[in-house]
């Protein structure tokens, strides 16, 4: 290192000593103090940011492909949505609303017989290996060849277009989830994991029969893919706690059937869309109280207590928001109570937008655009694999911290119920490192990394990065916007 590099980087690191950690506070402002302790292992960082899903119109070969770097970089393991039984068709017309229809996967000739076009369901589940991630696959919606077709009141068009129904026959039901199994994890080789009986069954829009139904259905489901794969995992019930139907009733009864039954769930998934204006904190408590009361009912039947907690559909309320910064940092805050409350996979909806509207929570929209929440997510990925202690004195400020070899991470999450800025100490004792070392930092807030502002400012800013002189101790002093999130990176210069 030359003379004038050293010189230039110790003008660096007292110029930002004068500008953040001797800043006084200012008028207003929140004062937070996050202490963190490397010689405080905690275990392996279960690291739950990695998890999507995705709206199903969008689903057809090359999907997921045009979007597929931009998945790796944010460390995506699984992709939630597909069905098994509908693969789409879509049609974009000139105001770029969507029409599309849906070919049946199993379809049944004069005789009698099922036939399985399984073309467009093996490129999809193709795709989504390629990136790295794993598919969690629907058993869902009713091939019509299974539909009573002298009854159509049981039909029904449901809230993404396709035709909702129970079938007339549950033993070709059951068959026909044999047959998926079978084929993508045993002739194929797949390996895919998951699979989930049917979508929302107390939503009017996806299931026009009872619940008591829907539990028929599971029942067959498990047994079509245990049959064709005892490794793979089954479960449901796929409720949206939201619903306007009941709910945590349901919930209950589907664990004590699968328990009284001896019906095997290997996780537990449920929907929930929250964050009305002005009442995150409120709402956030929702996912730890869902989490932690559906664990107790699991826990009361031997064979349902190694069940995973699987939120496979979640995110904000789409009114009052419009296109606004806080979503996509609540979600942060919202991932983290998540990993907390004891949640083993989740699934941001959505992972990318249509062209007729993009979600309020797409990671990238239509146009491949960058949302914030991408930023927040890639950053959670950049996490380190062993989680270390933290701590924070604000309840609104949320930290996770974590180290890989002699590399540390912080990452923070500020969305305190009042807006104000905050002045928040950062603080890592016992450190492995001494001397010089590289201190880096990436920053999402309304003026950084927040591609609501447009394509040049999508991409995730590294707001600093200078090398700075530490002795076992590290603390620096920042002063963060509401709603923000920063990520802070040590490593050996």
């Amino acid at each position: 290192m030359t003379h004038s590099t050293r010189r230039r980087e110790f003008l660096t690191f007292v110029g930002s000593c004068l500008l953040s950690r001797y800043l006084p506070a200012a008028e207003g402002s929140l004062v937070v103090r996050i202490e963190a302790d490397a010689k405080k292992a905690l275990g392996p960082l279960k690291n739950i940011a990695g998890g999507a899903n995705h709206v199903g119109e969008e689903i057809y070969p090359g999907a997921f492909a045009q979007y597929a770097d931009r998945a790796r970089e944010i460390g995506l393991k699984q992709i939630r949505g597909m069905s098994a039984f509908a693969m789409y068709v879509p049609r974009f017309v000139a105001d770029k609303s969507v029409n599309f229809n849906y070919q049946d996967v199993v379809t049944r000739d004069e005789a009698g017989q099922l036939h399985y076009d399984w073309t467009t369901l093996d490129a999809v589940v193709d795709e989504v290996l390629a990136i790295g991630a794993q598919p969690i696959l629907e058993l869902a919606y009713m091939p019509t060849c299974l539909m009573d077709h002298k009854d159509k009141r049981q039909w029904l068009r449901s809230l993404c277009g396709l035709i909702a129904a129970p079938p007339v026959d549950y033993a070709r039901w059951e068959e026909i989830c044999f047959q998926v199994v079978h084929h993508t994890n045993i002739e194929r080789r797949r390996g895919v994991q998951y699979w989930e009986a049917w979508n929302e069954p107390t939503c009017g829009g996806f299931w026009p029969a009872s619940f008591d139904e829907y539990l028929k259905l599971y029942r067959h489901s498990v047994a079509g893919v245990k049959r064709a794969d005892p490794k793979a995992k089954v479960g449901g019930p796929v409720i949206a706690t939201n619903c306007e139907k009941p709910k945590m009733e349901n919930i209950q009864a589907f664990i004590d059937f699968c328990g009284r039954e001896q019906i095997p769930c290997d996780f537990l998934s449920w929907h929930h869309y929250t964050m009305v204006p002005g009442t995150e904190p409120s709402d956030l408590q929702q996912f730890t109280e869902q989490a932690r009361t559906f664990r107790s009912w699991l826990n009361k039947y031997p064979s349902l207590s190694p069940a995973e907690l699987m939120i496979d559909e979640w995110g904000p309320q789409k009114e009052g928001w419009g296109e606004r910064l806080f979503p996509s940092i609540w979600a942060g805050a919202a991932i983290y109570t998540m990993m907390e409350a004891g949640v083993d996979r989740q699934h941001v909806f959505t992972l990318w937008g249509t062209p007729a509207a993009d979600y309020h929570l797409a990671i990238l929209k239509h146009d491949g655009t960058i949302m914030p929440v991408f930023n927040v997510l890639k950053m959670f990925s950049m996490l380190g694999t062993t989680r270390l202690s933290a701590q924070s004195s604000a309840e609104g400020t949320r930290v996770l911290a974590a180290q890989t070899g002699k590399e540390f991470t912080l990452l923070v999450i500020h969305t305190p119920s009042q807006p104000a800025e905050a002045d928040i100490t950062l603080s890592l004792q016992n450190l492995p490192l001494k001397g010089n070392v590289r201190y880096e930092r990436f920053l999402v807030d309304e003026e950084h990394s927040n591609g609501l502002k447009g394509r040049a400012n999508q991409e995730l800013e590294r707001v600093e990065s200078r090398i700075v002189p530490v002795s076992r101790k590290w603390e620096e002093t920042l002063r963060l916007r509401t709603p923000s999130a920063t990520l802070v990176r040590l490593s050996p210069a």
